[in-house]
């Protein structure tokens, strides 16, 4: 109870910093994994990390970053879903989020 009470209020404070989030939720029977790509500049792709969430792990590991190109997040991303799939695992997007409003 405590750990969700945490993490509620962790992602209530946290989701106006988030300005991008694209999520891919991984499942293997009763385990779902999940994989973030986020920024925190509004409108922007970068600077962007790739996140791992396995259950009960809140905070998640950053895997990769960049400064500059949206596009290596985007495909280390999708290169470790696919090696997912490949260990059977289903994958599929989950959500984009839109960007935060500026302040």
């Amino acid at each position: 109870m405590v750990n969700r009470l945490f993490l509620s209020t962790f992602v209530f404070f946290s989701l106006p910093l988030l300005a991008f989030a694209e999520v891919t939720i991984c499942k293997n029977g009763n385990l779902e994994r999940r994989i973030e790509i986020t920024s925190t500049v509004s409108d922007k792709k970068v600077p962007c990390e790739v996140k791992y969430f396995k259950e009960g792990d809140e905070a998640g590991k950053t895997l990769w970053n960049a400064q500059n190109d949206a596009e290596y997040c985007e495909k280390r991303a999708n290169e470790f879903t696919e090696k997912l799939s490949s260990l059977g695992w289903q994958c599929s997007k989950d959500a984009e989020a839109p960007s935060a409003p500026s302040q």
